[in-house]
């Protein structure tokens, strides 16, 4: 883990409200540097976990065996507690697309396209960035597989909740 102040900048600016990132230096497309903000307790503590069963500079997998072996092993644990599309109706890569909607829905206020969202939220660029940055990716266009189209127009509010209505309403 390493502090903002030690993040790439592009990555630290896209997530302000980040104190934690985690640098990724082998594996990433094109070899790219990138720091993922941690956002969540859980994220931590799986660090915690993993980084006391692996070396520093290493990577979680099984010494002596290629990237490639290691790869199908992992894809064989994950089915085996059952991340599946027959057991539970997904796959590892529907988790990426998960956190890539669920990313967009939290800056925007809005549901992603692809999760029935209509028309072109508040803030729609912004939140198509950061999720693109969120998954490695360095253009908006790349996010479009994972929450779906921009739908054309001006931008427009996010809608409201019933609570949010009435505690503006308690204000006035």
């Amino acid at each position: 883990m390493i502090s903002r102040a030690q993040a790439n900048p592009r990555d630290a600016s896209a997530f302000p409200q980040c104190s934690e990132f985690v640098r990724i230096q082998h594996g990433t497309k094109g070899g790219r540097l990138r720091d993922v903000p941690l956002t969540a307790d859980a994220q931590r503590e799986l660090l915690a976990r993993v980084t006391t069963a692996v070396a520093p500079g290493m990577y979680v997998g099984r010494p002596g065996f290629t990237s490639v072996q290691n790869s199908t092993r992992s894809y064989y644990v994950i089915r085996k507690f059952g991340i599946a599309k027959k057991k539970l109706g997904v796959v590892a890569h529907g988790l990426r697309h998960q956190v890539a909607n669920d990313a967009y829905e939290a800056d925007t206020g809005s549901p992603s396209p692809v999760r029935g969202g209509d028309g072109r939220p508040e803030g729609d660029m912004e939140a198509r960035m950061r999720t693109a940055g969120l998954l490695g990716h360095s253009r908006t266009r790349a996010t479009t597989a994972y929450i779906g189209a921009q739908r054309r127009g001006p931008a427009v509010p996010a809608p409201v909740s019933d609570e949010a209505e009435a505690e503006a309403g308690e204000e006035t």
